[in-house]
């Protein structure tokens, strides 16, 4: 019934204005109250059908598209304050990043001057052992070398003292020598 309803308003309205159209050239004088009748029952008959027929879809259209806006304004507001509450926090992180590098830059320091002066206390200790070892080994070496002067001069002496007895020593420096050896040897046995 509707449907039909609308079929007749249509076709009224699209073949209501031809006709004023058609009686104005008809009559150029005098104003024709008839033809201004029907341009406003045609007016009317479309109000009344955009009123009866549209009314509801448009209302309904209208009502989805203003909560679909209300939906995306609540939802963009709920972005907007994640967003900013995201802002505060990464701002805060920067804030203790700052502090955090300052204290790992202090604690480098801090350990790299302990690392220092363990290195120069090992290396004074090394250099002490480094020393001491050296001090031993020449020691040694000097004890060695003094034994071995000892030792060339023993030899030395004896060679020295053998060849002023050859040329210095008579046979009867020999005799004598003998005989006070002999002599030794048997007072010494009895």
């Amino acid at each position: 019934m509707r449907l039909r309803l609308l079929q007749l308003g249509s076709i009224l309205s699209c073949s209501v204005p031809g006709l004023a159209l058609a009686a104005e050239e008809a009559a150029h004088h005098a104003p024709n109250w008839g033809l201004l009748g029907l341009a406003v029952l045609n007016v009317v008959l479309l109000a009344v059908m955009l009123r009866r027929f549209a009314a509801l879809p448009v209302r309904s259209f209208l009502f989805q598209r203003r909560e679909s806006i209300r939906r995306a304004l609540q939802e963009s507001e709920g972005c907007l304050a994640a967003a900013q509450q995201e802002i505060a926090s990464l701002k805060a992180r920067l804030q203790s990043l700052d502090r955090e590098t300052r204290e790992i830059r202090e604690m480098a320091q801090q350990q790299a001057t302990g690392e220092r002066e363990r290195m120069a206390q090992r290396a004074a200790e090394s250099a002490e052992r480094i020393r001491q070892d050296a001090e031993r080994v020449s020691g040694r070496e000097i004890e060695r070398a003094r034994q071995a002067l000892r030792e060339e001069a023993a030899s030395l002496a004896t060679r020295m003292a053998a060849e002023l007895l050859r040329t210095h020593l008579t046979p009867a420096d020999d005799k004598r020598l003998a005989d006070e050896f002999v002599q030794r040897v048997n007072g010494g046995a009895a």
